[in-house]
């Protein structure tokens, strides 16, 4: 089990012997299967005789299906790995170093690079992984 999620108010799911209540779904992951599994809870909170197995390569479509479903805002915001946040980093070292090699370069200009990336991660909501 990775995350079991109460629902905010009880719901219903149809299994083999019949409709039951539902106070959640746990999600899971099955490695052998590739696959991401929902099954619902119940409520006694524990898991019922039923189960959803998506494969992962359909993830992202199944999100995305779920956002429209319950008409929700597309999601703008970007995770990034730590490896891409270090790049960032080192990137944003080399403008500071730069700008400081230039004569006559004021300090506000020698920032602007790293104010509008620090601006542009905050405006996206990147976050580092």
């Amino acid at each position: 089990m990775i995350k079991d999620i109460t629902f905010a108010r009880p719901q219903h799911f149809l299994g083999r012997n019949g409709y039951f209540n539902a106070n959640g779904i746990s999600i899971s992951n099955d490695a052998h299967n590739n696959t991401v599994d929902l099954e619902p809870l119940t409520s006694r909170n524990e898991i019922g005789q039923a189960i959803l197995e998506i494969p992962v390569e359909d993830v992202p479509s199944v999100i995305e299906a779920l956002r429209k479903a319950a008409r929700l805002p597309a999601d703008d915001s970007v995770t990034i790995t730590r490896a891409q946040w270090d790049r960032i980093k080192t990137l944003i070292d080399h403008a500071i170093q730069f700008g400081e090699q230039q004569p006559g370069v004021a300090d506000t200009h020698r920032f602007t690079l790293v104010n509008l990336l620090e601006r542009e991660a905050e405006v996206k909501g990147f976050v580092p992984a």
